[in-house]
C-alpha cells in the first residue's frame, strides 16, 4: 500500500498546482473540495 502521509502531501501538491491553473472564483469553489480530502486523510 501507499503510506497515507506521503498521499496527504501529494494531494496537497496536487492543490497548490491546480490552484494555480484557476481563476479567483474557481479557486474559491475547488479549495474546500481538496481541503475536505486533506482533513480526512489527515
Amino acid at each position: 500500500g501507499v503510506p497515507v502521509p506521503g498521499m496527504v502531501e501529494s494531494i496537497r501538491c496536487l492543490k497548490e498546482a491546480s490552484l494555480a491553473l484557476l481563476d479567483d472564483e474557481d479557486v474559491q469553489e475547488a479549495a474546500p473540495y481538496f481541503d475536505y480530502i486533506i482533513q480526512a486523510m489527515s
